[in-house]
């Protein structure tokens, strides 16, 4: 019997996240429970020492703010940590919060459980990150079933091929239309010459249904700027929450280019302008099926002070065509898909589901709901084991 037949929310991907330590939990208490009548354990030996930067994890896993979600994430994944790394260090950030005392509401000790694995899941590529793009390829035009934008002032430079999105195009929203801003880019061509501030939705009509490559633009503005996350920090795509990993631009995963034939990208990049920072163009990638017509993106961020997006260019194009992107091994790794987050919910579950199942073992399999506020699971009896 599996959870998507007791829960009939499971999706298992985007806020699937909080079915996943439902479903971890229930399958430990059925299975890690103690046959009655067994004698208590014998006391374990009292947990190691907590260091500061664990101490500051756990912290910002249990008060889940973006200072500290910074913090766990740099826990996770400090010293260039590999996939396996980074399940260990979140199995045992688990097992800290178990036996730290942070907090004993059930609730929240599942709140923070969620947070951790759902980091963990993000940077053992069930995320997306963002890749450096070079847009500097000479006489590139998007080709033949290929949807592509370029955000905007009316009056901005417009790329060739490509449909010019200002702060008044229907497709696009903000929380209010003052948000959306146009601004120009001094001393840049094309896509990266001009964008938009503070789109926060996205509604763009496709040619037909089926599986699309998503490529979606933005700039290093710099620091200081009103920026810090130019995609924010979750994208939802056509209901699918989609976590973006944050990274500063010197970051980002090196390089992503435009396809132009047999010249090489090398011998038109002007090295004046890759010199500085201020002029590094980043994308992500996202690979997912849409079922009918509309492609309908939000974008969500921590909070509204600091989470206003940047976007300078988008293309849409049908996976079962050439992609317009040249892109090293380290960048393909980089690219978002269902499949891909699947997998690493799988591999990050496999690995941490004893730790989780401890968390709160007193709590029954509708106690679990119940403590994450979702419906009560529906046993149908055609699913359940044979009554002999």
């Amino acid at each position: 019997m599996t959870y998507a037949k007791v829960f009939p929310g499971w999706t298992g991907t985007g806020s699937g996240l909080r079915w996943l330590v439902t479903g971890l939990l229930c399958a430990g208490f059925f299975l890690l429970a103690p046959p009655l009548g067994a004698q208590e354990a014998e006391d374990e030996a009292p947990p190691a020492k907590i260091t500061p930067q664990e101490r500051a994890a756990l912290l910002g896993a249990v008060t889940g703010t973006k200072a500290g979600l910074k913090e766990l994430n740099k826990l996770l994944t400090e010293g260039d940590a590999g996939p396996d790394q980074i399940k260990a260090r979140a199995k045992g950030l688990l097992q800290q919060l178990k036996d730290a005392g942070f907090i004993e509401d059930a609730t929240a000790m599942m709140t923070a459980a969620d947070r951790i694995i759902q980091a963990a899941v993000t940077n053992v590529g069930g995320g997306a990150r963002i890749v450096e793009f070079d847009p500097s390829a000479a006489n590139f035009v998007p080709p033949k079933g290929v949807i592509a934008l370029d955000f905007g002032p009316a009056d901005g430079n417009l790329a060739e091929g490509f449909e010019k999105v200002t702060n008044n195009d229907p497709r696009i929203g903000g929380t209010a239309q003052s948000a959306l801003q146009s601004i120009r880019r001094p001393g840049q061509e094309g896509l990266q010459s001009d964008g938009l501030i503070g789109v926060k939705t996205l509604k763009v009509p496709m040619t037909k249904s089926g599986r699309w490559r998503i490529i979606l633009m933005t700039e290093a503005i710099g620091e200081g700027s009103s920026v810090s996350a130019p995609f924010g920090s979750t994208i939802i795509v056509n209901g699918v929450k989609i976590t973006i990993s944050e990274a500063l631009p010197q970051d980002w995963v090196r390089v992503a280019r435009l396809k132009q034939g047999e010249r090489s990208v090398a011998q038109i990049v002007d090295p004046s302008k890759k010199a500085s920072a201020r002029f590094v163009g980043g994308i992500i990638i996202l690979e997912v099926d849409i079922p009918g017509n509309v492609l309908e993106i939000d974008f969500d961020a921590e909070d509204e002070t600091d989470g206003r997006t940047y976007l300078t260019g988008a293309i849409f194009e049908p996976t079962d065509q050439e992609s317009i992107l040249d892109l090293p091994p380290e960048a393909k790794e980089a690219v978002f898909s269902n499949e891909r987050r699947l997998l690493a919910e799988a591999d990050i579950g496999s690995t941490v589901a004893e730790v989780v199942a401890e968390l709160v073992p007193e709590a029954g399999e509708e106690d679990i709901v119940e403590l994450l506020d979702l419906p009560e699971p529906i046993l149908e009896d055609e699913q359940l084991a044979s009554p002999s």
